[in-house]
């Protein structure tokens, strides 16, 4: 790692990690004139350099396949934060200068392995790549047996939690710690559920609660949450984090809390869990 970047302050370091790791290639995004929500929105720089601007000044300049998380969207501006020096700006890029990132342009298991190697240098990722891989493979395949979405999420619990014999154990989110010992914490199944979904092209998504994370199905017929801690047990509704949370951290739900977070933001998201 970059020793400048040891210097930095903790949250400084998640961002200069996540740009490291996602601006190294341009993508080829379709553009998007407007998105649903553009809080839960990621951006790619799509102009060769395209300045970022606070207070009418401009505080940065940033290249092509530079990615970006959408603070929000004001008319013709896209406000983002980026890395200035050793400190973390807010500035705006043009819309005209980015395109919206959608989920499947991300190889979300790739990803994750990154992630992991700047965690674990010592990690060889070409031998974790193919444990994951397979995997992955094999889950998706017993799932796609299933005729609905509810049978496949259900098969895919039952491959990983009864088949493979994977158990919950909180603070093991790393990939490799996850395939090694069988063992993982909210966040790493809710990512090796996404990794699953992706193969198959199920519309899964992240989502957060204060110290918690899990997975949704979610499309224009039907939602239901997928609990990690429970073996991949299904849940409508978010009545049950109540009893699981406890009254005061349900009360400090906020933000992107319970939201459903597309890849590019739960990427983000795990990665600063991880910090």
């Amino acid at each position: 790692m970059n020793p400048r970047l040891c210097s930095m302050p903790l949250r400084h370091l998640i961002a200069a990690i996540m740009l490291s790791l996602y601006g190294c290639a341009p993508a080829q995004a379709a553009p998007r004139p407007s998105a649903p929500d553009s809080r839960l929105e990621t951006v790619v720089v799509s102009a060769d350099r395209a300045p970022v601007k606070a207070g009418g000044e401009v505080i940065a300049t940033v290249e092509k396949g530079r990615r970006f998380g959408v603070i929000e969207r004001r008319g013709d501006l896209i406000e983002i934060q980026v890395c200035v020096g050793t400190e973390l700006r807010r500035g705006t890029l043009q819309a005209t200068d980015v395109q919206w990132l959608r989920d499947d342009d991300i190889a979300l298991a790739e990803a994750w392995l990154q992630m992991g190697q700047e965690l674990n240098p010592h990690m060889d990722v070409a031998v974790y790549r193919a444990k994951l891989d397979g995997l992955i493979e094999q889950a998706a395949s017993v799932a796609a047996r299933g005729h609905t979405a509810r049978q496949r999420a259900q098969l895919i619990g039952e491959q990983l939690f009864v088949r493979e014999g994977f158990t919950y154990k909180g603070g093991l989110s790393r990939p490799d710690s996850l395939l090694d010992l069988k063992q993982g914490d909210c966040w790493a199944y809710s990512l090796l559920y996404l990794c699953i979904g992706q193969r198959l092209r199920m519309p899964l998504c992240l989502v957060t609660a204060p110290g918690h994370a899990f997975v949704r199905y979610e499309d224009r017929r039907e939602r239901f949450n997928i609990e990690m801690t429970e073996n991949g047990k299904l849940y409508d509704g978010e009545g049950y984090l109540r009893q699981r949370l406890g009254a005061h951290r349900f009360s400090q739900v906020g933000g992107d809390h319970l939201k459903s977070l597309p890849v590019p933001r739960a990427l983000g998201v795990l990665f600063n869990n991880w910090g």
